[in-house]
């Protein structure tokens, strides 16, 4: 076994599928599947890197093609049209072979190599989150989080710091017992569901801080008002819909 592979924790668990929707981001692929692979192996024997290709209309198709070429982990998931960060981040899951999942986004807005604090404390909680020390992001982009920080709350009562961080880590029957093939949310809102329906079946969640840097290349989609529209109108249906939401989790266990 590696020498640098963390105690506990690896030694119970060897392998891990991670997890990266990305749409028209053929500038941050090479990076991102590097780095990626880079940390992961310092921690994992067996590891998988699942690109999901949410309909981009650059160059990602070639650009992930000739990464395969290079790195043998490397999943790649093709949707033909664009379907929406919460479609895509599903089908990554859902595709996710391993025991622990973590996922993240494509532009190169984390360090991937802070999963090492989140490695350390999955062996204590089902779910471990991160939360950006200081947000990279316009006053747009900040406004709306705040906004939709507060609405969260006024609706379902959760109180993270950070709910759409991208920077989560499950343990793979975890998000299995939420029951991932019935999640509404296509859009914006999945990272809501997903953390309602840990609180349902009361999964201990840990918070950590990370990094967050300004985006290099393309352009970020969140900021944009129709995107913040659509994820304020599927909070309005999410809430609406928590009782069925409450029996496909209960049909799950």
């Amino acid at each position: 076994m590696k020498k640098n592979l963390i105690n506990s924790y690896v030694m119970k668990y060897s392998n891990i599928s991670a997890v990266f929707p990305a749409y028209n981001e053929e500038k941050n692929l090479e990076k991102l599947v590097t780095s990626a692979d880079d940390a992961l192996k310092k921690y994992f024997i067996i590891y998988e890197i699942i690109i999901v290709d949410d309909g981009s209309q650059d160059d990602s198709k070639n650009v992930l093609k000739n990464l395969q070429k290079k790195f043998s982990c490397l999943k790649i998931i093709k949707n033909e049209r664009n379907l929406g960060y919460g479609s895509a981040l599903k089908k990554g899951l859902c595709a996710a072979q391993n025991e622990l999942i973590f996922f993240s986004d494509a532009d190169n807005q984390f360090d991937i190599c802070e999963i090492k604090k989140f490695i350390e404390e999955i062996n204590n909680y089902d779910v471990v989150i991160g939360y950006r020390l200081k947000r990279n992001d316009s006053f747009v982009r900040k406004l709306y989080a705040q906004l939709f920080k507060g609405v969260v709350y006024f609706f379902f009562g959760l109180k993270y710091k950070d709910i759409n961080c991208a920077f989560k880590i499950f343990r793979k029957e975890i998000i299995q017992k939420t029951n991932l093939y019935s999640y509404m949310s296509d859009g914006a809102t999945i990272n809501t569901e997903m953390l309602i329906r840990l609180k349902k079946i009361s999964a201990s969640v840990k918070e950590i801080p990370v990094e967050h840097f300004s985006r290099k290349y393309g352009k970020q989609t969140g900021g944009n008002f129709l995107v913040i529209f659509k994820a304020l109108r599927d909070l309005i249906k999410l809430s609406i819909n928590i009782h069925s939401l409450n029996d496909s989790i209960e049909k799950n266990k």
